[in-house]
């Protein structure tokens, strides 16, 4: 017998055989193709090449034809015990990996037909179809099954899934290939949705003779989202203070409260208020804290007398 021989599941073999000698008055070959030694009519071969038969196996028919093994048997049509075999294996190439980038659209498009690119790996995998569908976001986008085309409802943010369908395996407690896509969807003027904020530093220190004030550090996320902050600053006990107050994102000091009061009275007023601070920001449904440390330097020297 031949060597065995692997046939791709869309594809075809060469398996022509040697006829000697050369001079053979007739070089025809007969085929038989036999399947656990039973004729069978899964295979064709022609002009030398061994294929599956388009006559009897349809696309889907070729799933299940992965993996058997056939015989394939050559004999001369005018000596048939003249014979020669060959093994052949259909196979099919399966899909490994996907990978895919995020997507980005925009409200206000109308009849829009693009779909998030999806880069199958091997190249030549024999089923590179993908299923979509919507993982989280449905109230912010709608895709199509099968094409994968993204129709925005509203701007905001969601993740689809791509998915393999690939037909060939037909190991089914292997969990088909598949690739999670974040999808953005951006208000019509291109500006993205908030998706949240935070802030940079865990403690602001500021000084109670700072007149420069000490920036927030508020981080908006995405940077380009445009959102309308709001803070409010409470003690201890949970009261607000006016002594602390954020101004064009910078902590500030303002004593403006104690506008006429002794001075005496005053310093010991702010003596006691000295100390740790909640800072909250609000922008829209998210929020984010932080701790003021409000101090003031304490002399740790005194020299009198003239130079």
């Amino acid at each position: 017998p031949a060597e065995a021989v692997e046939l791709p599941v869309k594809g075809e073999v060469d398996i022509t055989p040697t006829v000697g000698p050369e001079d053979a008055a007739d070089a025809s070959v007969d085929y038989q193709i036999l399947l656990d030694g039973k004729t069978s009519s899964d295979l064709a071969v022609v002009e030398g090449k061994v294929m599956l038969n388009p006559a009897f196996v349809n696309d889907y028919e070729r799933v299940s034809k992965v993996g058997k093994t056939y015989t394939v048997v050559a004999s001369l049509v005018d000596n048939p015990t003249v014979t020669d075999e060959v093994e052949v294996t259909v196979t099919a190439v399966l899909v490994e990996s996907l990978a895919a980038k995020a997507f980005e659209t925009k409200m206000g498009l109308e009849a829009y037909t693009a779909a998030p690119e999806v880069t199958v790996t091997p190249e030549d995998a024999d089923d590179k179809t993908i299923y979509w569908t919507v993982k989280e976001g449905a109230d912010v986008i709608a895709i199509d099954a099968n094409t994968g085309v993204i129709t925005p409802k509203k701007a905001g943010y969601a993740t689809v899934v791509a998915q393999a369908t690939d037909m060939f395996n037909t190991n089914y407690e292997t969990p088909r290939v598949e690739v999670e896509v974040p999808v953005t969807v951006l208000y019509e003027d291109g500006t993205p949705v908030l998706k949240g904020i935070s802030f940079a530093k865990d403690l602001i220190e500021i000084n109670i003779a700072d007149e420069d004030g000490e920036d927030v550090g508020l981080v908006i996320d995405p940077a380009a989202a445009k959102a309308e902050v709001a803070y409010t600053i409470k003690d201890k006990n949970n009261y607000s203070t006016n002594l602390l107050k954020v101004v064009d994102g910078k902590v500030v000091v303002d004593l403006s409260y104690y506008n006429g009061w002794p001075a005496e009275y005053a310093n010991a007023d702010l003596a006691a208020k000295l100390g740790d601070y909640k800072l909250t920001a609000t922008a829209g449904e998210f929020t984010a804290t932080t701790t003021i440390r409000f101090y003031a330097v304490a002399v740790s020297e005194l020299s009198l007398g003239a130079e």
